[in-house]
């Protein structure tokens, strides 16, 4: 059956919500990075300290795009319900890009 899409009642709203759940999480982690980066630079200066510095800030770069990726999952998801045919086409781009940035392809 190809170009048949079904969707469970309830199923893109809950897949929304787990991806914006996940989105939300991240956003802690990349927080936390960033307040312990801080720190650590406070106490800590030098080579080491300047790279990880920059190694920190590398991180909070790639998980932010990541993270991005993410909450525009989630509105793809969100946004499909008027439209599930081209939400399909969305949400497999949106899901390829997420894919990319997560073995390092690199932004679609």
């Amino acid at each position: 059956m190809a170009g048949t899409v079904r969707i469970v009642q309830g199923g893109l709203k809950a897949g929304s919500d787990a991806t914006l759940e996940a989105y939300n999480e991240v956003s802690g982690h990349i927080k936390g990075v960033d307040a312990s980066k801080e720190a650590a630079r406070a106490g800590w200066q030098g080579q080491g300290s300047d790279a990880m510095y920059a190694a920190a800030m590398l991180w909070i770069e790639k998980a932010t795009a990541l993270n991005n990726s993410l909450l525009g999952f989630s509105d793809a998801l969100k946004g499909s319900e008027a439209n599930s045919g081209q939400a399909e086409v969305t949400h497999s781009a949106a899901f390829l890009n997420l894919e990319k940035r997560m073995t390092g392809g690199g932004a679609v």
